[in-house]
């Protein structure tokens, strides 16, 4: 029995619960209606049938053997859908089996013991001639499933020291302590997560962020699932949401959020301050009033006299402060492709990275025949970082621009500023992956009209301290 599970749930995980697309049946002709198979949708479900029990149900599907468990939406169009899954399949009731297809295809299916499925009662997952038994645990209308997540919540600075105190000791973990402790409740991170995978993030006064999430799990235990757009998990528990980095050590990046009231809310957010150069000054201790004034208009002349500059990393902002890159001499390898998951294009590319007059990371980027260079600071007056670039070639004299958020310590987001095609939306996030400030990912997005257009994944690598020729002899 043993090796026959073994067998069959790969299969069936991969038949059933991906959609691969391998192994299929045979296409049913015409519009998948026989006298065997019933269509959903389109009408009302006759009453004490399998469809008028399922249709609009999540129900919840457990493996005790593996300890898996799989959560299924029956829609009322004919589509199902498994929850943490992207990807819709169609579904036919034959008798008390519900027969799956995939783009035409029968691709297995499930078996009730009746039209009237219980908490309790098992039913058989079948793909081909192999077939396991499950057990149903949970049933739930559409709109009651992930309650727990709805609503507005506001990061707990108290809640999420408590929690790093039970991790272990480990690189990062007391920089991170620190870093929180100087959090006050306030708007910079309030959530408003609605229905149907929608998010909004406020962080100060940066413009709300809209997000969409998925739900993994939602029984007893908790709410759990992802967030996409910035590569995070959460779990709600009681009044608690964790957001924790998926690419991360949850002990360095660990937040918790508490539950808080629209009202509340709204308070919060219409309080909410910028961070302005005197704030900036009181809350580190260091004086940036007497910061270098960002230039009404960045040039390309402005950006080759900061390179020209040496090095500098005495006085760093804040923002800069972190050791999240460090200067040097990198190495980056991308891939790029049309969209996810199709990434053919490989190149590489080395860059410089040095600090310039406390407010100024500068990089010179070399890739083949091409050579820019780069400027990024933050703008205490608009609450964002920015960042320029340039080609160095003469003829080339544009330049373009984006503005940048940071979500938690390891994670920014960038996105394109007045894209000479108003068509096109550019965004990239950088994730800081190693404590020494040696290593960071940047994935990049470019959509037209909404519609992915290119992919992009690129792996940035320390190589070398920074060459003495663009070191000043009072920089360390």
């Amino acid at each position: 029995m043993f090796k026959k599970m073994k067998k069959l749930l790969p299969l069936l995980s991969c038949l059933l619960f991906v959609g691969c697309g391998e192994e299929k049946g045979e296409s049913l002709e015409g519009n998948l209606i026989s006298k065997e198979v019933n269509s959903v949708g389109g009408r009302a479900p006759k009453e004490n049938t399998l469809e008028a029990n399922i249709t609009g149900k999540i129900i919840t599907f457990k493996i005790p053997e593996k300890k898996v468990r799989h959560q299924v939406l029956f829609n009322d169009d004919g589509t199902l859908l498994i929850l943490g899954r992207s990807k819709q399949l169609e579904y036919r009731i034959e008798s008390n089996e519900v027969v799956i297809f995939d783009e035409g295809v029968r691709d297995g299916g499930i078996a009730f013991e009746s039209s009237n499925p219980q908490v309790g009662k098992t039913a058989e997952m079948r793909a081909g001639e192999e077939t396991v038994v499950v057990i149903i645990s949970k049933i739930e209308n559409e709109d009651d499933h992930g309650r727990k997540i709805i609503g507005y919540w506001a990061m707990d600075p108290q809640k999420t020291l408590k929690a790093l105190e039970s991790f272990p000791a480990s690189e990062g973990l007391q920089e991170r302590k620190e870093e929180v402790a100087k959090m006050g409740q306030t708007s910079s991170m309030i959530a408003h997560i609605s229905k149907r995978g929608k998010m909004i993030l406020y962080n100060g006064e940066d413009s709300p962020e809209v997000m969409t999430y998925t739900i993994v799990a939602d029984d007893d235990e908790g709410t759990s699932g992802w967030i996409g757009d910035i590569r995070a998990g959460f779990k709600v528990t009681g009044d608690t949401l964790q957001i924790f980095s998926s690419e991360r050590s949850p002990s360095y990046y660990t937040s918790l959020a508490s539950r808080i009231s629209e009202e509340e809310a709204k308070r919060r957010l219409e309080r909410a301050p910028s961070k302005t150069l005197k704030e900036a000054t009181e809350s580190t201790g260091d004086d940036v009033s007497n910061l270098p004034p960002l230039p009404e208009t960045v040039t390309k002349e402005f950006i080759m006299e900061l390179w020209a500059k040496p090095h500098d990393d005495k006085g760093l902002i804040e923002e800069f402060a972190d050791g999240g890159i460090r200067e040097g001499v990198w190495s980056v390898i991308s891939k790029r492709g049309p969209r996810k998951g199709e990434l053919t294009q490989n190149s590489e590319a080395k860059m410089i990275l040095k600090m310039i007059d406390r407010r100024y990371q500068v990089w010179e980027w070399r890739e083949g025949d091409l050579l820019t260079y780069t400027v990024t600071t933050y703008d205490y007056d608009a609450s964002i970082y920015r960042w320029w670039g340039a080609s160095a070639s003469p003829e080339e004299t544009s330049i373009f621009e984006h503005s940048g958020r940071r979500y938690w310590r390891n994670l920014m987001e960038w996105k394109a500023v007045n894209h000479p095609d108003t068509e096109i939306q550019s965004t990239m996030r950088t994730t800081f992956i190693s404590e020494d400030g040696k290593r960071f990912k940047v994935v990049g997005e470019v959509k037209r009209n909404g519609e992915i257009v290119s992919y992009s994944v690129g792996e940035f690598n320390w190589q070398s301290e920074l060459p003495e020729e663009h070191r000043s002899r009072g920089s360390k």
